[in-house]
């Protein structure tokens, strides 16, 4: 006899497996896996369980977290639990073992038990009374949080070189020389193509399934994803000739990165590091020439900063739990409508987000990574936070004022900075910003630069109903159109910077807009038209630095202190000088 149970299925490890990467197709090819398996493992239970519904996330969100909640009728739930378990595995081993091919043959058992190890799968149940459901669902969450908390390891004894992108297991692939450390059946893969492993490289079995990916996965799979070169060019390269940039890529077969449209990796020691045709550089450095003609005609550059962004929902378990409604007899009813919600909100992510803006890694719902030109960073986060959905608004009475909300983490790098560093960056100052205060909805900006210097700033997205986004992207604009010279920002770091307690603030805050004012004044580059009187430009003058004083003077009133403040207009000044 069937009985009915609310069920949750969650596979991981999560955070580890997507950001385990020294490149961006490293970081989608994770994405991208873990979201297949959740698929894979949710058409399984509809086939196996008596009926079956899937609560949260909605079941045709292109990327799907790592985890669902499902209403399911069964005669046994451990068994369809362990079946569900075990085709997720299977699925995962079979992926590993059509994508990697018969390159493991040297190495099949440790290839095995590394793949085999990696996932941790996990599922609870408890049957379900449709009246209890707030009840049951709370302590099905704690029931999960304490199954992850013993979950039972197999110990795996391995003594030699980690691989390079995870760190964590033996290296069984490598690429170049044999290095000290290196098993003795480790294999070669001098001979595959340079996607698959670089120069230097080792890779373990795990990783090296996330570089094969694209060979299991006919379709749906992006095998070209951009490179952090790439999306810091999307803006210009979209500009040229595409021919013309055809004809140069062919020069390097299927082995081309776009870092090779800058001048200085056209180098002998780039072209052998790489196993390019040395005897094909001279001829490279014409047509790379032949680009930059076109390109100076254009008046475009080729920038070499890029932005990666973390969106993500706030007090996502609150509101999942009925923390927020007054009626959590209707949590189920508020459960389903989240997640139609959250699912017009993945789609908006994709719609915003397309070349030559940038490119979405995942959006799951209620949270997001992409990666951005610099030329759309500020309206398209602005776009986002101004698309996230109104769980207050989904026909069920909140306690309080409580609105939702959502925050964000920024990077900007350089396209050389190692990415798993960019990546690291971007998972804590998404952390910073929701530490803002209590209510959260805030963004929070780093800039890495090659020299390695470091600015980092956090904000609400709005103050006094002004858009803090619109604001910064004013003062961008007003830089760029060299309206103003960023002298007003240095002299107020000079004059305030060493002035500043412990926690980046200023004793006398009337002091600093004073000095606004007149120093933004003194920055005011304006010209006076051919055509315009005397009065007209001081009037157009006096009207164009009021209101960049009304600009700098909110965002240094709504700023956490001084020091934020400063470090805001360094990256409203680095945007100005590197984007378009």
């Amino acid at each position: 006899m069937s009985h009915k149970y609310l069920f949750i299925f969650t596979i991981g490890p999560v955070q580890s497996f997507i950001a385990q990467a020294r490149k961006t197709q490293d970081l989608y090819a994770g994405s991208y896996l873990l979201s297949y398996l959740t698929d894979h493992a949710i058409d399984k239970l509809k086939l196996k369980a008596t009926s079956c519904e899937i609560i949260f996330p909605y079941e045709h969100l292109k990327s799907k977290p790592s985890r669902f909640t499902a209403s399911i009728e069964t005669e046994d739930v451990k068994r369809l639990g362990n079946e569900l378990k075990q085709c997720v595995m299977d699925e995962f081993e079979s992926i590993a073992d059509a994508g990697v091919g018969i390159v493991k043959r040297g190495v099949l058992t440790s290839f095995k038990q590394q793949i085999r190890n990696h996932l941790q799968v996990t599922w609870v149940a408890l049957p379900l009374e449709e009246e209890k459901y707030p009840t049951m669902y709370r302590d099905l969450e704690a029931n999960l949080y304490a199954v992850k908390n013993v979950r039972k390891f197999e110990q795996l004894v391995e003594s030699g070189r980690k691989c390079s992108l995870c760190g964590e297991r033996d290296v069984l692939f490598y690429r170049g020389m044999k290095r000290a450390f290196l098993r003795n059946d480790a294999i070669s893969l001098n001979h595959q193509p340079l996607r698959y492993m670089g120069n230097g490289e080792g890779l373990c079995a795990v990783c090296l399934t996330k570089r094969y990916a694209g060979d299991y996965f006919h379709s749906g799979y992006e095998r070209d994803f951009p490179s952090t070169a790439a999306i810091a060019l999307m803006g210009s390269l979209d500009k040229l000739d595409p021919n013309l940039l055809a004809d140069y890529k062919f020069l390097f077969g299927g082995n081309f990165d776009d870092v090779l449209y800058y001048k200085d990796n056209l180098t002998l020691e780039y072209f052998k590091k790489y196993s390019f045709p040395t005897e094909k550089l001279d001829e490279a450095a014409r047509q790379l020439s032949a680009i930059y003609a076109v390109k100076k005609q254009k008046n475009l550059r080729f920038y070499k900063y890029y932005a990666i962004i973390m969106f993500d929902g706030d007090n996502m378990g609150n509101w999942l739990s009925g923390k927020y409604l007054k009626d959590t007899t209707q949590l189920m009813d508020f459960h389903k409508k989240m997640t139609v919600s959250l699912s017009y909100f993945s789609d908006n992510v994709r719609n915003l987000i397309n070349k030559p803006k940038g490119r979405v890694v995942y959006a799951g719902g209620d949270d997001s990574l992409a990666l951005l030109n610099l030329d759309h960073l500020l309206p398209v986060i602005h776009d986002l936070r101004c698309a996230f959905p109104h769980f207050e608004t989904l026909g069920h009475d909140v306690a309080g004022n409580m609105a939702s909300s959502a925050s964000c983490g920024i990077v900007i790098a350089h396209y050389k900075t190692p990415f798993a560093e960019a990546l690291e960056w971007v998972r804590m100052v998404e952390e910073e910003a929701k530490e803002i205060d209590a209510q959260k909805d805030a963004f929070a900006i780093a800039v890495l630069k090659h020299s390695g210097e470091i600015r980092k700033a956090v904000m609400k997205w709005t103050y006094n109903d002004k858009s803090t986004t619109a604001l910064i992207e004013e003062i961008v604009k007003a830089l760029k159109d060299e309206e103003f010279s960023n002298t007003f920002i240095k002299s107020l770091r000079a004059e305030f910077g060493g002035l500043l307690d412990e926690k980046g603030k200023y004793g006398d805050p009337p002091l600093i807009v004073t000095e606004i004012r007149r120093l933004i004044d003194r920055s005011c580059t304006m010209t006076r038209n051919e055509s315009e009187d005397k009065e007209a430009f001081a009037w157009r003058r006096k009207q164009t630095v009021d209101d960049m004083i009304s600009r700098v003077t909110s965002l240094y009133t709504s700023s956490t202190s001084a020091e934020n403040f400063f470090s805001l207009l360094d990256i409203a000044d680095f945007l100005s000088r590197e984007a378009d």
